[in-house]
């Protein structure tokens, strides 16, 4: 479908195969809605051979996000908005008979940056993760659903990049590192392990916002030196954004969960693995780096909960003055599944917060000393984090935030 980008704000028309990949509740306290996001890919475009479309870098047309506010329990053709569905929708720039408001994020050479608003309607239920080969009747009805069944397929992890790991391994890199950072990218996750030099050793996720909270985001993408391996705790977009807002992240080795993805996600995945550079990770956890400064794990939350069974990764951190302590990082997952799966006692002086400060179940690790914690978001950012629930949970900890607070400029925060 011809003209979908459209840079003045309008919204596109278009038909689209999207998967659900994140559902949050609105953190105010009172809304009775959620926010539901979905990756998607024009309907037409399926009838091509689509690991050929994942790997052509200049063909970014056919990609798009979709978020929209439903209640709760909203279903279409009596199945749920809910991560791991499949729909198949149509945008629409006008409102219009069972028709609801949308937001779109068109995928360009930069990312999702240009966003309109506008309506999406003749939402359809087509599948579920891992669905079997879908049965219709009639030609036309058929033509979609072997489309709908397509795209699906398309969302399989690269089975040639899954590796199994366990044990230690332990070696001269990455070097242990000296602090944490964690970046102040808005409404989004990106944490970078510094060594005694101040260079990278590891990211722990690479986000940026979408242009859902495209507002949150700091005024300039400038980053300094970004040559280092990324551990992406789970494969959503406020995690994984930076492969296309800092292109150098292209080129370095990324570690991520073994997860079902949407197109736009598996474009990206398609990608890394023509270079050599995914490796996605089953079993553990795992030892790693001189000395075995880290620890690496799949969280043992629910089977098919994104959040819940990414990687969460652990690190002794070695000041200049040779006293070490533990940081523990979990992207989106509740800390008692990520603790569960390091399987470790360690007491830790730093934490990220999870989930950017939303509401979670289970406890927060208990501190050690004059420990501190942060929590990465962006102020007015379309969830609602961090929730007030979550901030008083974290009581017994230093926290610090990466936007504006009070007296405090928003800005990186570092750790322990």
């Amino acid at each position: 479908m011809e003209g979908k980008i459209l840079d003045d704000g309008r919204f596109p028309t278009r038909t689209m195969i999207a998967r659900v990949y994140r559902q949050d509740p609105l953190e105010d306290g009172a809304s009775p809605l959620v926010s539901v996001e979905l990756d998607g890919i024009d309907e037409d475009i399926v009838d091509e051979d689509l690991s050929a479309l994942f790997l052509n870098r200049d063909k970014v047309d056919p990609f798009g996000l979709l978020r929209v506010e439903v209640p709760k329990n909203h279903e279409i053709d009596g199945r749920p908005l809910e991560p791991g569905g499949w729909f198949r929708l149509t945008l629409f720039e006008e409102d219009g008979d069972r028709r609801m408001r949308a937001e779109h994020a068109q995928l360009t050479q930069g990312g999702y940056t240009i966003g309109s608003k506008g309506y999406v309607g003749d939402i359809e239920w087509v599948g579920e993760d891992g669905d079997p080969p879908l049965h219709s009747v009639g030609a036309s009805v058929a033509k979609r659903k072997k489309r709908a069944q397509k795209a699906i397929n398309g969302g399989v992890f690269p089975q040639d990049a899954i590796i199994h790991v366990s044990g230690v391994f332990v070696c001269g890199w990455p070097k242990q590192p000296s602090t944490v950072q964690v970046r102040d990218v808005g409404q989004a996750g990106f944490v970078t392990l510094r060594d005694e030099y101040n260079r990278p050793s590891l990211h722990f996720d690479a986000g940026w916002p979408v242009s859902f909270n495209g507002s949150t985001a700091p005024a300039t993408t400038t980053v300094a030196n970004l040559w280092a391996p990324v551990v992406l705790s789970h494969w959503d977009w406020d995690h994984l954004h930076g492969y296309y807002v800092f292109p150098r992240l292209q080129h370095v080795p990324w570690f991520t969960p073994v997860q079902t993805l949407g197109p736009g996600a598996s474009r990206v995945a398609a990608q890394l693995n023509s270079w050599g550079l995914l490796q996605g990770l089953t079993g553990g956890p795992v030892t790693f780096g001189a000395g075995g400064w880290g620890r690496l794990a799949v969280c043992a939350g629910p089977a098919g909960n994104k959040n819940q069974t990414g990687l969460a990764l652990e690190a002794r951190v070695r000041a200049k003055d040779g006293t070490e302590d533990w940081v523990l990082m979990t992207g989106d997952a509740d800390y008692q599944h990520a603790i569960a799966a390091l399987g470790t006692s360690n007491v830790y002086s730093g934490l990220v917060v999870a989930h950017h400060g939303a509401t979670f179940a289970g406890p927060v690790p208990s501190p050690t000393g004059a420990a501190r914690a942060a929590v990465s978001y962006g102020d007015g950012n379309t969830y609602g984090h961090p929730s007030a629930t979550a901030l008083t949970a974290h009581a017994a900890w230093s926290l610090e935030r990466t936007a504006t607070h009070k007296s405090v400029s928003r800005g990186c925060r570092y750790l322990p």
